[in-house]
């Protein structure tokens, strides 16, 4: 307690009010400067996941195969989300058919067959078969989960699945990260965005492939029936029917048979079949 007598105490008294008030006004600038980088952040960080997310819509679109889709996905698909390795597994069957990016360990990518059981102990395999999102923010919890997995040592790791437009699992992308990582609801929703975008271009593809069959169909019948307009007497026609027909039934050999007074006359595509 300062003296009102003491010389020196309305000085220190002065001192002592002015730099706490400076200190105050000091950490509340300090306070307002973090948080605006931290919003300048935010809104940098926001428009650059925005950028690589269009710049994956825009491959994807032209993406012709699922080959092509599987390339761009493995590639630009890590991008948005910050992942250091992304892979993409699609159902056939009982089986997961896996394509990894450059970037995935080699303890993933040296595997002796891209098909993977759907029962198989992995997240992986769980997300595809499930159709459940699963997120694990370090390497032990994604070992408490699937303590069967096997494979290299991680970080985070995030599997989503990818679906059809009408909702239906075709399989799942799965990205990794070196490090420990707990995402956020944003980057959490930007992995749905990015699955979303990769099982549509899957499912276009395939639409662009059944097209191009339907097409291709189309034109061998076609081709059929004006070689079928121009044989004149029925052993003409069964030899060209022999081959002709195989064309638009995707077959590899065929055998017609024509009844001829009685008797059941046959005529193959060459080949060892008909030897």
């Amino acid at each position: 307690t300062l003296r009102a007598d003491d010389p020196d105490g309305p000085d220190r008294t002065f001192v002592w009010v002015l730099g706490s008030t400076t200190l105050a006004v000091g950490l509340m600038l300090v306070s307002l400067l973090r948080r605006a980088l931290r919003h300048d952040e935010a809104i940098a960080g926001a428009a650059q996941r925005a950028a690589l997310l269009a710049l994956l819509a825009q491959q994807l679109s032209a993406a012709m195969t699922e080959d092509e889709v599987g390339t761009i996905a493995t590639t630009l698909g890590r991008m948005p989300v910050g992942a250091d390795a992304t892979s993409i597994g699609v159902v056939e069957g009982g089986y997961l058919r896996v394509s990894h990016g450059d970037t995935v360990p080699e303890g993933y990518r040296d595997a002796p067959s891209p098909l993977l059981p759907l029962n198989a102990p992995l997240g992986f395999t769980a997300a595809a078969s499930t159709g459940a999102t699963l997120v694990f923010e370090d390497d032990a919890q994604y070992r408490g989960a699937f303590p069967d997995a096997g494979g290299p040592t991680a970080g985070a790791r995030a599997m989503v699945p990818l679906r059809r437009t009408d909702g239906s699992t075709i399989g799942a992308i799965a990205h990794l990260w070196k490090a420990p990582r707990r995402l956020d609801d944003t980057e959490q929703a930007t992995l749905s965005t990015v699955a979303d975008l990769v099982g549509q271009a899957i499912e276009r593809s395939r639409l662009s492939l059944a097209q191009a069959e339907d097409a291709r169909h189309s034109e061998d019948l076609a081709q059929l029936a004006q070689g079928l307009a121009v044989r004149t007497n029925s052993d003409a026609v069964m030899t060209f029917l022999t081959q002709g027909i195989l064309a638009p039934l995707d077959a590899f050999h065929a055998a017609v048979g024509v009844i001829d007074d009685g008797e059941l006359r046959r005529h193959y595509t060459p080949g060892p079949i008909a030897d």
